[in-house]
């Protein structure tokens, strides 16, 4: 018997760009789609592919992350349609808020100096950490996972299932 052709439709594979600057690797759903999944954009990434993190303290830390971002944290234009077409905009109350319980939580369990600590490793996003700043991740993933409830269903699922085929 000959050998069998295996055809694969992919959706989103990325640029050259960004296979230039990035990790990529391609992932396939259970259609058979590929797509391409970026290994290494962030800390928490690249420590999950060194085993630096487990795959639930990542997870932790992707939510975290994501409450920065919705707090405000990361400067952005807003978005004019949004101050223009609805009340949203012209509620007072402070979107930096969504990071009191978490930090609170990472200062009671961690302490305050690793809070801050931690927090300038998920904004400032370096390349590396030395072996104290991947121990107090790892301490302030913990921490987290206290707070958070993280499901193995998210986008970040395919980020380590992407690692995982490595």
């Amino acid at each position: 018997m000959g050998k069998q052709l295996y055809i694969m439709k992919l959706n989103d594979i990325g640029s050259k760009g960004l296979h230039d600057k990035h990790a990529v690797k391609i992932t396939v759903d259970e259609g058979g789609v590929g797509r391409a999944i970026v290994i290494d954009q962030h800390l928490i990434d690249r420590m999950l592919t060194k085993k630096q993190l487990l795959p639930r303290q990542h997870l932790a830390c992707n939510k975290y992350l994501s409450v920065i971002s919705k707090s405000g944290a990361f400067v952005s234009s807003p978005d004019l349609q949004k101050i223009l077409f609805t009340s949203k905009y012209h509620n007072h109350q402070s979107k930096s808020l969504v990071l009191l319980e978490p930090q609170r939580i990472i200062i009671k369990i961690c302490g305050s100096e690793y809070e801050e600590i931690f927090w300038n490793l998920m904004t400032l996003n370096p390349k590396t950490v030395n072996n104290m700043e991947n121990k107090i991740m790892k301490e302030c993933a913990e921490a987290l996972l206290t707070h958070f409830y993280v499901s193995q269903q998210t986008p970040v699922f395919l980020f380590q299932q992407a690692l995982s085929d490595r």
